[in-house]
C-alpha cells in the first residue's frame, strides 16, 4: 500500500511530506539519500543484502535515524535504523492509483 506521510529528522527539527511504500512482508527499512539530504541526516556507511521475490541483493547506503507518522496521524513512529539508497523503484503508477481512491 502507498501512503501520504510526514517524515521528520530524528530531533524533528526539518520535515518532508512525501509517500511511503508499507509492505509488512518486508525486513529492511528503506528510503532515498536525497530526503536524507533533505532533512539534514548523517549515517553510518553501510552495505547490506535485501532478499525479494525476484532474489537478493546488496545495496550500498547510510543507516540513518528518522520518525514518520501518517499526514492524518498525531502519533510518531521511530524509525532507528533506515537504510538510505540512491534510488529506488519508481512507484508513481501506484501513488496515482492510490490518490483516485
Amino acid at each position: 500500500m502507498v501512503a501520504p506521510v510526514r517524515v521528520y529528522s530524528n530531533d524533528q527539527t526539518h520535515f518532508v511530506d512525501t509517500y511511503a511504500f508499507l509492505d509488512g512482508g518486508s525486513n529492511i527499512s528503506l528510503w532515498t539519500t536525497t530526503l536524507t539530504q533533505r532533512l539534514k541526516l548523517r549515517g553510518s556507511k553501510v552495505m547490506r543484502k535485501s532478499e525479494g521475490v525476484t532474489g537478493s541483493k546488496f545495496q550500498q547506503g547510510f543507516v540513518v535515524a528518522m520518525k514518520l507518522k501518517g499526514l492524518k496521524e498525531t502519533e510518531l513512529i521511530s524509525m532507528p535504523s533506515v537504510l538510505a539508497i540512491k534510488e529506488l523503484r519508481n512507484f508513481n503508477a501506484s501513488i496515482h492509483q492510490w490518490s483516485c481512491i
